[in-house]
C-alpha cells in the first residue's frame, strides 16, 4: 500500500533513535501503489545552519534541533511511506543518481523561493522563470509537477502565475478548493520578543491533463503538535511534509 504508514521497513538502527514516537499522520484515503500511480513528497527538512534556538526557535531546546537527533526522524519520514519522487529543501548533502529510462516521461521540478515579505516581487519573477522554462523546453508535455517551499501564501502573485499557466495545487484540489491551514508553524524571537509564524507556504502543483491527485497526507492540528510548535521532540523540521499520490493519466 502506497499510503499505509508502517514501520516494517525501518531498520533497528533507525528505530532505536526514534524516541518518543514521531508525529502521526495518515493519508485521507488508502490507495494501492500501481504502475499508473506516482507518490510525490515535498519537504523543507530544515537546514542545520538554521537549526538553533537562541534568537530563532525560542520555544525549543538544543537537543531537539541537534542534527544527531533530527536525522533519524527525517530518514523515518521518508522511509515509512517510500515516495517515488522527492523535492527536498535545505539539504546540505546530495548523491549522484543513475537515470533509469521509463516509458512515461515526467517533468518534475523542486524549488525553494526567496523568503521574507519584502521579496514578494522576487518570488513572482521566480515563478515566471519556472513557467517560461517549462513552456520553452516542455511545451508538449502534460506530465508536469512543480513542488517546493515557495515562502508565500496563496494571495501572492507567484501563486497565480502557476494557475494561469494551467497548473493546479494538489491539496487545494483534494480539500474543496482550500489549502492547508498551515504548512509551517514556529515561534521565533529576537531582543526578547517572541513572534509566532503560522502559514501555508509549501505546495505541490501539477498539470491536470497529466495527473489526478488520489490521496494526500493529512495535516495535524496545532493541538496534535503541542504548544511549542515546530520543530519538536516528535518532528524534525519547522515545515510539515506534503505528500500526494497521483494517478498518471495516459
Amino acid at each position: 500500500m502506497a499510503t499505509s504508514a508502517t514501520t516494517d521497513s525501518i531498520s533497528y538502527e533507525i528505530k532505536q533513535y526514534i524516541k518518543p514516537e514521531s508525529l502521526k499522520r495518515e493519508f485521507d484515503v488508502n490507495i494501492s501503489r500501481t504502475k499508473t500511480t506516482i507518490h510525490v513528497l515535498q519537504w523543507n527538512v530544515l537546514a542545520q545552519a538554521l537549526s538553533y534556538t537562541k534568537g530563532n526557535f525560542v520555544r525549543v531546546t538544543d537537543d531537539i534541533v541537534d542534527f544527531d537527533t533530527r536525522k533519524w526522524r527525517i530518514l523515518e519520514q521518508i522511509i515509512i511511506r517510500r515516495p517515488d519522487l522527492c523535492a527536498l529543501q535545505e539539504i546540505f548533502a546530495a548523491l549522484d543518481l543513475e537515470h533509469k529510462p521509463a516509458s512515461n516521461k515526467i517533468v518534475f521540478i523542486g524549488t525553494h523561493f526567496k523568503s521574507k515579505k519584502e521579496f514578494k516581487t522576487s518570488r513572482t519573477y521566480q515563478a515566471q522563470a519556472i513557467v517560461e522554462y517549462i513552456r520553452k523546453n516542455y511545451s508538449t508535455r502534460q506530465h508536469v509537477i512543480v513542488a517546493g517551499d515557495f515562502n508565500g501564501e496563496i494571495d501572492e502573485p507567484f501563486y497565480s502565475e502557476f494557475l494561469n499557466f494551467g497548473l493546479r495545487s494538489a491539496y487545494r484540489t483534494k480539500m474543496n478548493d482550500k489549502e492547508p491551514t498551515f504548512t509551517t508553524w514556529k515561534f521565533k524571537g529576537r531582543d526578547g520578543t517572541e513572534r509566532e509564524q503560522c502559514k501555508a507556504i509549501d505546495y505541490i502543483f501539477y498539470n491536470p491533463k497529466g495527473f489526478t491527485p488520489k490521496a494526500i497526507l493529512q495535516f495535524p492540528n496545532k493541538s496534535d503538535i503541542g504548544p511549542n510548535a515546530l520543530p519538536s521532540i516528535h518532528y524534525p523540521s519547522d515545515h510539515l511534509a506534503l505528500e500526494v499520490v497521483f494517478d498518471i493519466e495516459q
